[in-house]
């Protein structure tokens, strides 16, 4: 299998490496071809990754070719939900999935001006006929379809994850307080592993302080919502809902302010 890597460098591609019980970014590893001289540095890049990290002990692993994501939008790989019921595919919601640096899941970007219509339109196509398949196959129930838009603006499929996705819970929420048009008037955007740094900080002491951004501002539905609070890490996760990514990035760096002045 890592050999499989060493093919890719010596045909000039990058690949990347995925575990088949990774989650959320975690059990994904990069292999940039820029970032090596040999295939030899390749081979002891992947072994020292393995040795420190079990997810990748005696488990199925993926090597694909690695697609340069054209990062135009927020990171260049949308997904759609769907949901399978005893009538028929109903497509939920599309989004552009907000990435770490090493590919790690960290929220999704819904609604207005998220993504290319065009885009759009291909994804929905994409996701009907796949869920039409899994239909027939006898699957009930919640599933994504994650993509890479190229740089060439072609569109991969790269996996689907059968469960509630990272985004069902903002889609919910869009739709109890945006509206029946939220889609064409809200720009939203969610974050579930934020971390506001200093562990003594009390969970109670952080909410009370980004007060001023939390939602609803001035009776607008716009604003911080606080999805998660992890009792055991000084992380939470939120829903920040405005009427343009401009008015949401104003938002965050507003509550980025308070809680790192404080």
């Amino acid at each position: 299998m890592i050999h499989v890597a060493g093919w890719f460098f010596e045909n000039n591609k990058s690949c990347a490496l995925k575990s088949n019980f990774g989650e959320s970014g975690w059990g994904t590893l990069f292999i940039k071809y820029n970032d090596f001289k040999n295939e030899e540095e390749i081979i002891d890049h992947i072994k020292k990754e393995f040795e420190n990290d079990s997810i990748w002990a005696n488990n199925l692993i993926l090597v694909e070719e690695y697609i340069k994501p054209n990062q135009n939008n927020l990171s260049g790989s949308p997904s759609s939900e769907l949901f399978l019921s005893s009538k028929g595919v109903q497509i939920t919601y599309l989004c552009d999935q907000v990435l770490g640096e090493t590919g790690d899941f960290l929220g999704v970007a819904i609604g207005k001006g998220v993504l290319d219509r065009k885009i759009i339109s291909e994804i929905e196509i994409i996701s009907l006929a796949i869920g039409k398949r899994f239909w027939n196959l006898g699957y009930r129930g919640f599933f994504d379809i994650d993509f890479i838009l190229s740089d060439e603006n072609i569109l991969y499929i790269i996996e689907t994850n059968m469960r509630r996705t990272g985004g069902t819970h903002v889609y919910d929420v869009a739709n109890s307080i945006c509206g029946k048009n939220w889609k064409e008037n809200y720009f939203i955007i969610s974050q579930d592993q934020f971390c506001y740094g200093d562990k003594g900080k009390r969970k109670k002491e952080i909410v009370e302080k980004i007060q001023e951004v939390m939602y609803p501002i001035k009776g607008k539905a716009e604003g911080v919502i606080i999805s998660i609070l992890n009792k055991k890490k000084s992380t939470l996760g939120f829903i920040i809902i405005g009427d343009s990514k401009k008015k949401c990035i104003n938002f965050y760096n507003k509550m980025l302010n308070v809680i790192n002045n404080n």
